[in-house]
């Protein structure tokens, strides 16, 4: 379960990107999302309209609250980044880079067969 500020990140993230269509991703419902949008909206980080192509749709948009906001979260991410790997020295990193580089074709090939676990 994602925590209600990873919510807001994500949100606020893909808003600035125009990739709202990325909310699964974020372990979101379709009610959960509209109340974070609700929210976000009434505190003014991001502002809403339906799109002219299709009523249906809403379009997000950062405000400039918004843009602050998300840079904010952006460098205290970044900086907690940073120290969870400021112990590590360049043959760590290799080292994680290798493995991490290995786990993502382990779990590309799992995906493609269809085996949630990658196990047969």
């Amino acid at each position: 379960m994602l925590s209600d500020m990873t919510r807001r990140a994500f949100l606020l993230g893909t808003a600035a990107l125009g990739l709202l269509g990325a909310l699964p991703a974020a372990a979101l419902s379709v009610s959960e999302a509209r109340a974070l949008v609700d929210r976000l909206v009434a505190e003014g980080l991001i502002a809403r309209h339906a799109s002219p192509k299709d009523r249906r749709v809403q379009i997000v948009k950062l405000t400039a609250a918004g843009r602050r906001t998300f840079r904010t979260m952006a460098r205290a991410n970044g900086d907690w980044i940073s120290d969870i790997f400021a112990e590590l020295d360049a043959n760590d990193i290799e080292a994680l880079m290798h493995l991490l580089a290995k786990t993502k074709a382990s779990a590309s090939k799992a995906i493609a067969a269809g085996e949630p676990n990658g196990r047969r």
